[in-house]
């Protein structure tokens, strides 16, 4: 593409040249256009000067076009077309959409949401592709090159290029195996939170957890950890077996806590300042894309059927 050379032509001329062609008369021409046929009239000067050709002869009925503006009508109309849908995009069709979409989500949601969400897709967007990338110190920056479109964790983001939307709270809850001595409880006094063996697991989004093994430090308590372990699924299977309490989340926990067979205990106000919120994260220049307005709200409705 010589881009100097486009810049010496006025790109109205071919829609000029378009309508002359269907209506075969400056005057109909100038009134589809709501321009005066003297305007018509310089744009079609224009118009041959470039194209080095007649382009219409006049005869007692209007104008008849010449061999080479017949052959430029097809080219020009699928031109068009194409600026049309440039400037006017047509309306999204997940059905067509063949974007792959990347998206960074704490474990314990991925691994709940992803295998009903490509179930879902394969039946309304069957081209539609996904990756998932774990949260780290460069993920701000990916979602700011288009490596990166949505995050599902509990970080807060006050930054100007960055939009959230809160999915719903993180209520910090125990979980215990049915069949665990505290399973017939509701709540937890902290004595009998901190009297059994506890499996921490650290998450790389959170690090409330750490917070509050120092608040039970400053007064003088501990937990007994038997497990700390960055990974959920051990964590739970360990909760499972009846060996230890582990701390998770009341809302996107649900569909986990019944796969294990685990109750669900509210915890002891000392520990009501874990209280956060799960958020969906994305950048900017991503905020107007179709595609990618369609698919956060995929994630949002599929977030929110796992409370």
């Amino acid at each position: 593409m010589d881009i100097e050379e486009l810049r010496r032509y006025d790109l109205n001329l071919l829609v000029h040249l378009h309508v002359l062609l269907q209506e075969c008369s400056v005057s109909r021409a100038a009134r589809h256009l709501n321009l005066s046929q003297s305007a018509i009239s310089r744009s079609l000067q224009r118009l041959r000067e470039h194209f080095q050709d007649e382009l219409f002869i006049r005869r007692p009925h209007g104008l008849q076009p010449t061999a080479r503006a017949l052959a430029l009508q097809s080219d020009l109309a699928t031109l068009l077309k194409q600026l049309s849908l440039l400037v006017h995009p047509a309306a999204f069709d997940p059905a067509q959409c063949k974007r792959h979409f990347t998206l960074s989500a704490m474990d314990h949601i991925a691994v709940q949401l992803i295998p009903d969400l490509l179930a879902w897709l394969r039946r309304v967007a069957p081209q539609v592709r996904l990756g998932l990338h774990p949260w780290n110190n460069d993920s701000i920056r990916d979602m700011a090159s288009g490596r990166l479109d949505l995050a599902i964790n509990f970080v807060a983001q006050d930054r100007p290029d960055l939009y959230q939307r809160t999915l719903c709270p993180a209520t910090p809850v125990g979980m215990v195996s049915h069949d665990h001595p505290l399973a017939s409880q509701t709540a937890l006094t902290m004595a009998e939170l901190l009297s059994v063996p506890h499996v921490k697991v650290d998450i790389a989004e959170f690090s409330e957890m750490g917070r509050f093994d120092r608040e039970l430090a400053r007064k003088g308590l501990a937990r007994t950890i038997i497990l700390e372990t960055s990974d959920i699924q051990l964590g739970l299977e360990v909760a499972a077996s009846n060996q230890a309490l582990m701390i998770g989340t009341r809302e996107m926990s649900k569909v986990l806590a019944r796969r294990h067979n685990l109750v669900l205990l509210e915890l002891p106000e000392g520990v009501t300042f874990m209280q956060l919120n799960y958020l969906l994260t994305w950048h900017r220049l991503q905020h107007k894309d179709p595609a990618q307005c369609w698919f956060r709200q995929v994630i949002y409705d599929h977030c929110l059927s796992l409370r």
